[in-house]
């Protein structure tokens, strides 16, 4: 098992989602918060998205606890990330 956590901001009421596996949580920060989420073993779908349009902000995205560096993989304009723990 992993986790996996990420810093996120958005402008005015705009909402970040975050998809997990067909799971998704939104925020709203105008100021810069940190997330975290369990990661159960197995492989993974991430997407992050805004609904309104407007601003949002992704830094230090990390994966935490990875058995199998070499399976993880960065692909598609959405950032889709999938790997193996």
């Amino acid at each position: 098992d992993g986790e996996v956590s990420f810093i996120i901001k958005t402008s005015g009421t705009t909402e970040l989602k975050f998809t997990m596996n067909g799971s998704y949580s939104t925020f709203t920060s105008s100021g810069w918060q940190k997330r975290r989420f369990d990661l159960p073993a197995g492989t993974h779908d991430f997407m992050f998205s805004t609904d309104k349009g407007g601003s949002a902000w992704l830094d230090e995205f990390e994966i935490l606890q990875i058995r199998d560096k070499d399976a993880l993989r960065l692909s598609g304009e959405s950032l889709n990330l999938s790997g193996k723990l």
